[in-house]
């Protein structure tokens, strides 16, 4: 390898050499410079990159924190009340992390200041509070201390039913019926008429859970 003074001294024996007139432009192999009939040491694109570099502001970890994420889902088959919530993916500070078996997630190196939170929400659920919350790291801590002495903050969600009610007259066209389905709150979440063979549906889509009453009034 030549060094800064080794490459002076090629480059002078270079241009000091009569064969050099008759090329405008030597470049030294393996190096990454170029030397023209000026005797200019010119550097090349990873030359510029290097002068241009700046270093990387190291972490001070007096002044770093962590956020535990918990996510809980209501189950009805796991019973009763909220259950942890593992694979729901969560962003801080343009990282994305996944919960674990426990509905669980740390981000940690967290400088000081404030944080937003984000859930990208799973499909077949509705969010039981913001999708994004602000959290204030000020608490030096690491996902790893025990105890834990960082933030936390917690997402649940509810999962979404559809809902589908038909009629089929066992004779064809034998009676007409129409269905309507309510709310628990009120209003028409469904509803529908049959046609001329007497069978006929209503639907609906991503219902929260509650008490809805479907009314079927068959004519013949």
């Amino acid at each position: 390898m030549i060094g800064a003074a080794g490459l002076l001294l090629v480059a002078s024996a270079l241009i000091a050499s009569p064969a050099l007139a008759s090329h405008p432009e030597v470049s030294l192999p393996g190096s990454n410079f170029e030397i023209d009939t000026d005797a200019n040491l010119k550097v090349d694109d990873a030359g510029s990159a290097l002068k241009d570099f700046i270093a990387p502001t190291p972490l001070n970890l007096a002044t770093c924190g962590a956020i535990k994420v918990t996510k809980t889902r209501k189950h009805a088959a796991d019973g009763p009340g909220s259950h942890p919530h593992a694979g729901v993916a969560f962003t801080v500070n343009g990282v994305t992390q996944t919960t674990d078996a426990n509905g669980q997630t740390c981000f940690d190196n967290l400088q000081f200041g404030s944080y937003s939170v984000t859930e990208t929400l799973p499909a077949g659920y509705v969010a039981d509070g913001p999708l994004t919350k602000t959290v204030v790291v000020d608490n030096v801590a690491t996902c790893s201390g025990s105890p834990y002495l960082g933030e936390t903050v917690s997402f649940s969600n509810t999962p979404l039913t559809d809902l589908s009610v038909s009629v089929n007259s066992q004779i064809n066209g034998g009676t007409a019926s129409t269905i309507v389905c309510t709310a628990p709150g009120g209003g028409t979440v469904a509803s529908g008429t049959t046609g001329a063979n007497g069978d006929g549906s209503a639907s609906a889509t991503n219902l929260q859970p509650g008490t809805y009453t479907c009314t079927i009034v068959i004519d013949p």
